[in-house]
């Protein structure tokens, strides 16, 4: 019961009235038990800033030196921990000596703060040498006597509270006598607050519920009665995952979501979430919001479960623990068109407009359980649509016959698709650790590290066929062979295929990271950018056909065979590592020059050709290439600075080119002909061209003679 002061027109008169009493926390701020072995491996600043004696600080030592055991655990801290005098059971500190450990407390927020640590002083010169505690450049306390058993000290730090301080201990000696001085164990500095956000006018704000996740990681119900609070907004008819996951251990959580008047929506205690789930104690519900507006999300610990949101009242001593909490966009379900036999089509609205409709989409089923096809239908323009196909064998022709085709999100389907065609683009969804329709997705469905990406396409069998008017804004996941595609568009995401990528054909760009088992000839319009990985090689030793693009930047291409043949107008950055190359070629435009600055590893069999024509109309900038083999022609406008050529040659122990314990490679590297119109000659190192055989060539116009130097740029004959 708390005293207020009620004010009448009459008079004044005090009454006592109940108040909602405000719950504080008690908070850790900092806490060291010194079992991590290295103070300064622990974030404290150690040192001796008296630079008359040997130098001496604080460090941790194990619970057998000194004779005295820890505290708690099997480490203390000791004044003279690095540098100490002495031995290990006689151990003193030095002679001239100030040693100090300091680091920051940050207080901002607390009400009050109280630093406590257990402390002990065997033997001591006194009162000329001690210990002394500091907050910042202030002196809160010290010890200059004996302590023969371990002591807890405890100091008030509420005169510092609402800033970031130092915290500094600190033991001076003087010049004459040595003794075995100041242990330290279990420091703890805590802070109390009013806990901020219990009810729903404190709520944290999360922010609009879209395709990114909302999320709070790492937050903590401190005590029993503790609630976390959270607001966010949502759309008419948006359906919204909450998934709270405990990896730390500890939490038994419960949540609940309100209105803004504080009705309970829905409640959850233990339930399985979008994978990884870490225990069967674990959060998770779904809600589907008929109406737009600001919702609040309450976290507490079991059996905390009726307090009230507006007030704060009712709380109930519960679990306590650490917690990540995830707030995600599951787009507005629309329906479902489904089979007795089974296979189903549900439909989403993934932009949340409310115009996507069932009828929008026209599937034709047969029997015994498959779907002859899926049609796009309709006369208005419509943006977000997802299809999710599962519980069929086998989709036949899935195509677009809307007369003003929108935007659609994605299209998953379990099973293979005969055909994929469709008119607009694929902006793609962030369907990572859902469950839509009949399909589990993996938290990281692509496993690409990146688990906010967007999907655009996702086929468990093969797809043969796939044609887009239009750009693919996600990533394609394919579980079999993509036999042919066509896209009169771009590509940005990935394209990862358990099986093979025969023929593909973008007018646009592409960029992005591409998985297949073979590649076959890659037809790029605009510029590519990315990774390519190829995982097999055919009956010819290919991994990929012929390659082509506009203009190459940053790629990098890894394959376990060879490449048919590289071409586009330039390549800025990257590299090809191969077991050969067909040919390569970079003859610029008519207002950009055929630069190439990639490089290029093709280790095939010796004696092979691993590199035939090479056509560069450009600059090789700062390019490494290392071949084993033949190189059956080289035609480069002019050679960088930095650029190297190693044919079958071994830098040596050194690993560096040119620094003359090189070596060749038998059979010998052979450069059949080459032609270099220009080089530059100066670098930080030697450069240019290394092999065990050179055909006809020149260089600047003329026919070098072996070994060739201007400069730093070298061509030189390595037997």
């Amino acid at each position: 019961m708390n005293w207020k002061r009620v004010n009448t027109p009459a008079r004044q008169r005090l009454v006592l009235e109940p108040l909602e009493p405000r719950l504080l926390l008690s908070v850790t701020i900092l806490s060291e038990d010194f079992e991590g072995g290295n103070l300064a491996a622990s974030g404290w600043t150690v040192g001796d800033s008296n630079p008359a004696g040997t130098p001496a600080y604080w460090n941790s030592k194990a619970s057998t030196f000194g004779g005295e055991a820890p505290h708690g655990g099997n480490w203390k801290g000791y004044c003279a921990g690095t540098g100490y005098g002495g031995d290990d059971n006689n151990p003193t500190y030095q002679n001239d000596m100030t040693a100090y450990m300091s680091r920051a407390i940050d207080l901002t927020g607390y009400q009050s703060a109280t630093l406590s640590f257990w402390h002990l002083m065997p033997s001591l010169e006194s009162p000329a040498d001690g210990g002394w505690i500091y907050i910042d450049a202030t002196n809160i306390s010290g010890a200059s006597g004996t302590v023969a058993t371990w002591q807890q000290r405890t100091i008030s730090l509420d005169s510092f509270v609402g800033g970031i301080h130092t915290l500094k201990f600190q033991f001076t000696s003087n010049s004459s006598v040595v003794a075995e001085g100041w242990y330290l164990d279990d420091i703890l500095v805590t802070g109390e607050t009013e806990d901020p956000d219990d009810t729903i006018a404190e709520a944290i704000p999360l922010g609009a519920v879209a395709d990114t996740p909302l999320s709070a990681v790492g937050r903590t119900i401190v005590t029993g009665t503790d609630v976390d609070m959270y607001s966010f907004t949502v759309a008419a008819g948006q359906r919204v995952g909450f998934d709270l996951d405990n990896p730390y251990g500890g939490l038994d959580s419960y949540i609940r979501l309100f209105n803004a008047a504080g009705s309970e929506l829905e409640a959850n205690d233990d339930a399985w979430g979008p994978a990884p789930e870490h225990s069967a104690f674990d959060s998770f519900l779904e809600y589907t919001f008929n109406t737009a507006g600001t919702y609040y999300v309450g976290v507490s610990g079991i059996p905390n479960t009726a307090y009230n949101p507006l007030t704060g009242a009712g709380d109930a001593a519960g679990s306590t623990g650490q917690y990540d909490l995830t707030v995600r966009n599951l787009g507005r379900y629309v329906g479902r068109i489904a089979w007795a036999g089974g296979a189903r089509v549900d439909i989403y609205d993934c932009d949340l407009t409310n115009d996507i409709a069932l009828d929008d989409v026209a599937v034709v089923f047969g029997a015994p359980n498959t779907i002859s096809s899926i049609t796009l239908v309709g006369a208005q323009h419509k943006t977000g649509l997802g299809i999710v196909v599962s519980e069929a064998d086998s989709v036949g022709k899935v195509s677009d016959k809307r007369s003003l085709p929108g935007d659609m999100a994605f299209f998953a389907c379990e099973v293979t698709v005969a055909s994929l065609a469709l008119r607009g683009n694929i902006t793609g969804f962030n369907l990572n650790g859902l469950k839509i329709g009949g399909i589990i997705f993996g938290a990281d469905t692509d496993n690409d590290g990146e688990p906010d990406d967007l999907t655009a396409i996702y086929v468990g069998g093969h797809l043969p066929t796939l044609s887009l008017t239009g750009n693919l804004g996600g990533d394609t996941l394919i579980g079999g062979n993509l036999s042919a595609a066509k896209i009169a568009g771009s590509i940005v995401g990935d394209l990862q295929l358990a099986g093979n990528l025969t023929k593909l054909s973008v007018t646009g760009n592409w960029t992005g990271a591409t998985s297949a088992m073979l590649i076959g000839s890659p037809k790029i319009g605009g510029a590519l950018s990315g990774s390519i990985q190829a995982n097999d090689v055919d009956a010819k030793g290919l991994s990929i056909g012929k390659l082509s693009a506009g203009q190459i930047g940053s790629l990098v291409v890894n394959v376990p065979g060879g490449v048919s043949s590289i071409a586009a107008a330039s390549w800025a950055a990257g590299s090809l590592r191969a077991a050969w190359l067909g040919s390569l070629s970079a003859k610029g435009t008519k207002v950009t020059p055929g630069d190439f600055g990639a490089d290029l590893t093709l280790l095939g069999a010796a004696g092979i050709t691993t590199l035939g024509k090479v056509s560069i109309s450009g600059t090789l900038k700062d390019a490494a290439w290392t071949i084993s083999g033949v190189v059956s022609s080289l035609t480069v406008g002019r050679w960088g600075a930095g650029s190297t050529l190693a044919v079958g040659v071994d830098p040596g122990g050194d690993g560096v080119y040119f620094t003359g314990d090189d070596r060749a490679l038998l059979p010998l590297g052979t450069i059949s002909k080459g032609s270099i119109a220009a080089y530059d000659t100066a670098h930080g190192h030697d450069f240019g061209i290394l092999a065990g055989l050179f055909g006809s060539g020149k260089v600047g116009g003329i026919s070098p003679v072996l070994p060739f130097a201007d400069g730093q740029f070298r061509i030189v004959q390595v037997l």
